[in-house]
């Protein structure tokens, strides 16, 4: 299956490099000079935190080496940009781990970290709707939008803080048997 995601991963590569103008390409980077390296630092500090973000979450016996978390999450997101949502991303991450960890801890590990992106998420869109509040003047409803945000902000939070503390009980299905009435 690794030597597939490499050969699929070449070949996406190699089509990708006949259809861009490489001169202009090219011409584009070199004007950049020296801010390259920085625009390319936030990118790589995300990547390099998600992953060590999906390090942590399995298990201390268990855990694979961080440079090999690393490529097979750069391989997976690459993967998971030609489907709808990322959704190819996800299994071969389980599937190029699979040799090294059983597929229930990857897949645990990997529904933890996608968790913890969402709760990250969610607090950024918390403070971002707070610096918009309390520094922007914004026409219309706006005000209300952003309140709205953080109050939804607030209420997943809460929910999934309760979640936790509890650590019992099937929550999804006591949403789906609420919400069918």
């Amino acid at each position: 299956m690794s030597v597939a995601a490499i050969v699929i991963g070449i070949a996406l590569f190699a089509v990708t490099l006949l259809y861009i103008d490489i001169d202009d390409t090219i011409a584009s980077a070199s004007r950049l000079g020296l801010a390259l390296p920085v625009i390319l630092l936030p990118g790589t500090l995300w990547q390099l935190l998600r992953t060590w973000g999906w390090a942590i979450s399995f298990p201390e016996g268990t855990r694979p080496a961080f440079t090999r978390l690393f490529r097979v999450r750069l391989a997976a997101d690459a993967i998971g940009f030609f489907t709808v949502r990322g959704l190819a991303g996800e299994p071969l991450k389980v599937v190029l781990v699979y040799e090294r960890v059983a597929p229930e801890v990857t897949t645990a590990a990997v529904a933890l970290e996608r968790l913890a992106f969402a709760v990250v998420g969610i607090l950024i869109a918390f403070f971002i709707s707070f610096a918009a509040l309390t520094r922007l003047s914004m026409p219309g409803a706006w005000d209300t939008v952003f309140t709205l945000l953080m109050v939804g902000a607030v209420a997943v939070v809460a929910a999934l803080w309760v979640m936790a503390r509890r650590r019992t009980g099937d929550y999804l299905g006591q949403f789906v048997e609420l919400v069918e009435g």
